[in-house]
Protein backbone atom coordinates (compact mmCIF):
# COMPACT_ATOMS: atom_id res chain seq x y z
CA UNK A 1 0.00 0.00 0.00
CA UNK A 2 2.69 2.15 0.97
CA UNK A 3 4.22 1.35 -2.52
CA UNK A 4 1.75 2.34 -4.45
CA UNK A 5 1.07 5.42 -2.65
CA UNK A 6 4.72 6.29 -3.07
CA UNK A 7 4.40 5.21 -6.97
CA UNK A 8 0.85 7.09 -7.28
CA UNK A 9 2.91 10.22 -5.88
CA UNK A 10 5.63 9.95 -7.91
CA UNK A 11 3.60 9.17 -11.02
CA UNK A 12 1.60 11.54 -9.89
CA UNK A 13 4.60 14.23 -9.36
CA UNK A 14 6.14 13.41 -12.72
CA UNK A 15 3.34 14.48 -14.90
CA UNK A 16 3.22 17.45 -12.99
CA UNK A 17 7.36 17.96 -13.82
CA UNK A 18 6.08 16.98 -17.58
CA UNK A 19 3.47 19.70 -17.14
CA UNK A 20 5.79 21.91 -15.25
CA UNK A 21 8.16 21.44 -18.07
CA UNK A 22 5.89 21.76 -20.76
CA UNK A 23 4.78 24.49 -19.92
CA UNK A 24 7.79 26.25 -19.15
CA UNK A 25 9.12 24.82 -22.43
CA UNK A 26 5.74 26.85 -23.43
CA UNK A 27 6.95 29.92 -21.66
CA UNK A 28 10.24 29.97 -22.81
CA UNK A 29 9.01 29.67 -26.40
CA UNK A 30 6.73 33.18 -25.32
CA UNK A 31 9.60 34.90 -24.01
CA UNK A 32 11.50 34.09 -27.09
CA UNK A 33 8.25 35.56 -28.82
CA UNK A 34 8.43 38.47 -26.56
CA UNK A 35 11.80 38.99 -27.17
CA UNK A 36 11.82 38.96 -30.81
CA UNK A 37 8.52 40.95 -30.84
CA UNK A 38 10.25 43.69 -27.92
CA UNK A 39 13.51 43.43 -30.60
CA UNK A 40 11.15 43.99 -33.52
CA UNK A 41 9.08 46.33 -31.53
CA UNK A 42 12.21 48.39 -30.79
CA UNK A 43 13.93 48.33 -33.59
CA UNK A 44 10.59 50.11 -35.21
CA UNK A 45 10.55 52.69 -32.08
CA UNK A 46 13.70 53.66 -33.12
CA UNK A 47 13.04 53.54 -36.73
CA UNK A 48 10.00 55.81 -35.97
CA UNK A 49 12.06 57.90 -33.73
CA UNK A 50 14.82 58.43 -36.79
CA UNK A 51 12.41 59.05 -39.41
CA UNK A 52 10.41 61.80 -36.73
CA UNK A 53 14.01 63.44 -36.55
CA UNK A 54 14.05 63.34 -40.32
CA UNK A 55 10.52 64.54 -40.42
CA UNK A 56 11.01 67.36 -38.17
CA UNK A 57 14.18 68.25 -39.61
CA UNK A 58 12.50 67.98 -43.20
CA UNK A 59 9.76 70.28 -41.53
CA UNK A 60 12.32 72.60 -40.46
CA UNK A 61 14.05 72.42 -43.98
CA UNK A 62 10.66 72.84 -45.16
CA UNK A 63 9.79 75.86 -43.12
CA UNK A 64 13.26 77.57 -43.94
CA UNK A 65 13.15 76.87 -47.54
CA UNK A 66 9.21 78.54 -47.23
CA UNK A 67 10.79 81.66 -45.87
CA UNK A 68 13.08 81.75 -49.06
CA UNK A 69 10.42 81.25 -50.98
CA UNK A 70 8.31 83.53 -49.87
CA UNK A 71 11.68 85.86 -50.02
CA UNK A 72 11.74 85.12 -53.27
CA UNK A 73 8.19 85.57 -54.26
CA UNK A 74 8.44 89.20 -52.59
CA UNK A 75 11.17 89.69 -54.51
CA UNK A 76 9.49 88.51 -57.87
CA UNK A 77 6.68 90.35 -57.41
CA UNK A 78 9.11 93.73 -56.74
CA UNK A 79 11.31 92.95 -59.66
CA UNK A 80 7.72 92.47 -62.21
CA UNK A 81 6.59 96.21 -60.23
CA UNK A 82 9.75 97.78 -61.19
CA UNK A 83 9.95 95.91 -64.59
CA UNK A 84 6.21 97.38 -65.14
CA UNK A 85 7.14 100.95 -64.21
CA UNK A 86 10.10 100.31 -66.26
CA UNK A 87 8.36 99.14 -68.95
CA UNK A 88 5.79 102.13 -68.88
CA UNK A 89 8.55 104.14 -68.85
CA UNK A 90 10.54 103.27 -71.81
CA UNK A 91 6.72 103.29 -73.71
CA UNK A 92 7.07 106.89 -72.49
CA UNK A 93 10.15 107.46 -73.88
CA UNK A 94 9.55 105.50 -77.04
CA UNK A 95 6.74 107.69 -77.78
CA UNK A 96 8.18 111.07 -76.95
CA UNK A 97 11.01 110.08 -79.37
CA UNK A 98 8.54 109.04 -82.20
CA UNK A 99 7.02 112.45 -81.61
CA UNK A 100 10.12 113.91 -81.85
CA UNK A 101 11.20 111.85 -85.05
CA UNK A 102 8.14 112.92 -86.40
CA UNK A 103 8.68 116.84 -85.80
CA UNK A 104 12.30 116.26 -86.59
CA UNK A 105 11.16 115.24 -90.12
CA UNK A 106 8.32 118.17 -90.38
CA UNK A 107 11.31 120.35 -90.03
CA UNK A 108 13.67 118.98 -92.28
CA UNK A 109 10.71 118.65 -94.91
CA UNK A 110 9.85 122.43 -94.07
CA UNK A 111 13.88 123.65 -94.20
CA UNK A 112 13.90 121.13 -97.58
CA UNK A 113 10.85 123.36 -98.97
CA UNK A 114 12.90 126.51 -97.59
CA UNK A 115 16.29 125.50 -99.02
CA UNK A 116 14.23 125.16 -102.51
CA UNK A 117 12.63 128.25 -102.23
CA UNK A 118 15.96 130.26 -101.26
CA UNK A 119 17.96 128.32 -104.18
CA UNK A 120 14.80 129.73 -106.67
CA UNK A 121 15.70 133.36 -104.79
CA UNK A 122 18.87 132.92 -105.30
CA UNK A 123 19.38 132.01 -108.81
CA UNK A 124 16.58 134.82 -109.21
CA UNK A 125 18.80 137.35 -107.22
CA UNK A 126 21.81 135.82 -109.06
CA UNK A 127 19.79 136.25 -112.71
CA UNK A 128 18.89 140.00 -111.66
CA UNK A 129 22.08 140.94 -110.05
CA UNK A 130 24.17 139.87 -113.99
CA UNK A 131 21.28 142.11 -115.60
CA UNK A 132 21.65 145.07 -113.08
CA UNK A 133 25.23 144.53 -114.18
CA UNK A 134 24.86 144.84 -117.65
CA UNK A 135 22.11 147.46 -117.32
CA UNK A 136 24.84 149.58 -115.08
CA UNK A 137 27.60 148.29 -117.78
CA UNK A 138 25.10 149.76 -120.17
CA UNK A 139 24.35 152.94 -118.28
CA UNK A 140 27.93 153.35 -117.63
CA UNK A 141 28.40 153.44 -121.00
CA UNK A 142 25.32 155.86 -121.74
CA UNK A 143 26.81 157.84 -119.09
CA UNK A 144 29.84 158.39 -121.20
CA UNK A 145 27.90 159.52 -123.87
CA UNK A 146 25.24 162.05 -121.79
CA UNK A 147 28.46 163.53 -120.19
CA UNK A 148 29.39 164.04 -123.59
CA UNK A 149 25.78 165.15 -124.62
CA UNK A 150 25.74 167.73 -121.61
CA UNK A 151 29.33 169.26 -122.92
CA UNK A 152 27.84 170.05 -125.85
CA UNK A 153 24.62 171.59 -124.53
CA UNK A 154 26.84 173.60 -122.15
CA UNK A 155 28.82 174.43 -125.15
CA UNK A 156 25.41 175.29 -127.00
CA UNK A 157 24.48 177.42 -123.90
CA UNK A 158 27.74 179.59 -123.98
CA UNK A 159 27.02 179.92 -127.49
CA UNK A 160 26.12 183.22 -129.01
CA UNK A 161 23.47 181.59 -130.78
CA UNK A 162 21.44 180.44 -127.37
CA UNK A 163 22.38 184.35 -125.99
CA UNK A 164 20.04 185.66 -129.08
CA UNK A 165 17.74 182.97 -128.28
CA UNK A 166 17.42 184.19 -124.76
CA UNK A 167 17.11 187.38 -126.00
CA UNK A 168 14.43 186.96 -128.25
CA UNK A 169 12.19 185.52 -125.98
CA UNK A 170 13.17 188.40 -123.51
CA UNK A 171 11.89 190.18 -126.11
CA UNK A 172 8.69 188.54 -126.51
CA UNK A 173 8.34 188.75 -122.51
CA UNK A 174 7.49 192.53 -123.52
CA UNK A 175 4.34 192.47 -126.03
CA UNK A 176 3.85 195.74 -126.21
CA UNK A 177 6.98 197.23 -126.89
CA UNK A 178 7.05 194.09 -129.56
CA UNK A 179 4.13 196.04 -131.08
CA UNK A 180 5.25 199.11 -130.78
CA UNK A 181 8.61 198.50 -132.55
CA UNK A 182 6.86 196.26 -135.42
CA UNK A 183 4.53 199.52 -135.64
CA UNK A 184 7.87 201.52 -136.51
CA UNK A 185 8.93 199.31 -138.81
CA UNK A 186 6.00 198.76 -140.99
CA UNK A 187 4.81 202.66 -141.07
CA UNK A 188 8.86 203.15 -142.24
CA UNK A 189 8.08 200.49 -144.71
CA UNK A 190 4.56 202.48 -145.95
CA UNK A 191 7.47 205.61 -146.85
CA UNK A 192 4.78 207.13 -143.24
CA UNK A 193 6.80 208.68 -140.55
CA UNK A 194 3.93 209.10 -138.65
CA UNK A 195 2.07 206.11 -137.86
CA UNK A 196 -1.10 207.09 -136.29
CA UNK A 197 -1.83 208.80 -139.87
CA UNK A 198 -2.68 205.44 -141.31
CA UNK A 199 -5.99 204.02 -142.02
CA UNK A 200 -7.15 202.53 -138.95
CA UNK A 201 -8.44 199.66 -140.78
CA UNK A 202 -5.19 198.62 -141.92
CA UNK A 203 -3.80 199.06 -138.44
CA UNK A 204 -6.24 196.81 -137.57
CA UNK A 205 -5.41 193.82 -140.39
CA UNK A 206 -1.30 194.35 -139.45
CA UNK A 207 -1.84 194.13 -136.10
CA UNK A 208 -3.68 190.91 -136.36
CA UNK A 209 -1.34 189.59 -138.88
CA UNK A 210 1.80 190.63 -135.99
CA UNK A 211 -0.14 189.21 -133.27
CA UNK A 212 -0.72 186.01 -134.46
CA UNK A 213 2.92 185.82 -135.92
CA UNK A 214 4.05 187.02 -132.04
CA UNK A 215 2.12 184.07 -130.70
CA UNK A 216 3.79 181.51 -133.05
CA UNK A 217 6.77 182.84 -132.43
CA UNK A 218 5.97 183.08 -128.76
CA UNK A 219 5.42 179.54 -128.15
CA UNK A 220 8.05 178.00 -130.54
CA UNK A 221 10.67 179.51 -128.75
CA UNK A 222 9.06 179.43 -125.61
CA UNK A 223 8.62 175.51 -126.78
CA UNK A 224 12.59 175.52 -127.60
CA UNK A 225 13.70 176.30 -123.76
CA UNK A 226 11.91 174.20 -122.39
CA UNK A 227 12.82 171.60 -124.43
CA UNK A 228 16.31 172.34 -123.84
CA UNK A 229 16.16 173.11 -120.26
CA UNK A 230 14.22 169.77 -119.89
CA UNK A 231 16.72 167.59 -121.55
CA UNK A 232 19.55 169.36 -119.77
CA UNK A 233 18.04 168.54 -116.36
CA UNK A 234 17.36 164.78 -117.38
CA UNK A 235 20.96 164.80 -118.47
CA UNK A 236 22.22 165.94 -114.91
CA UNK A 237 19.74 163.96 -112.91
CA UNK A 238 21.03 160.77 -114.69
CA UNK A 239 25.10 161.85 -114.14
CA UNK A 240 24.18 162.08 -110.33
CA UNK A 241 21.85 159.09 -110.02
CA UNK A 242 24.63 157.10 -111.83
CA UNK A 243 27.08 158.15 -109.65
CA UNK A 244 25.94 157.69 -106.67
CA UNK A 245 25.00 154.53 -107.99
Amino acid sequence: MANEKLGNKIREQSKAIMALTSEKEMLLEQVTKLQKSYSRTKMDLEKKLTEGEQLRALQSHSAHQQVILNQLKSRLEEHEVEQDEDMKTKEATIEDLHLRLKKNIESIHKLNQQLASLQKDNVRLRSELEREIATRQSLEMQLQGKDQLVESLRSQLDSNSYKRLLEKTEQYKDPEKLVRTAVNKLAEEGGVTDPHSLDKAYWIQRVGELSIQLQQSSEYWSDKVRDLSSQLEKTRSASISTKVF
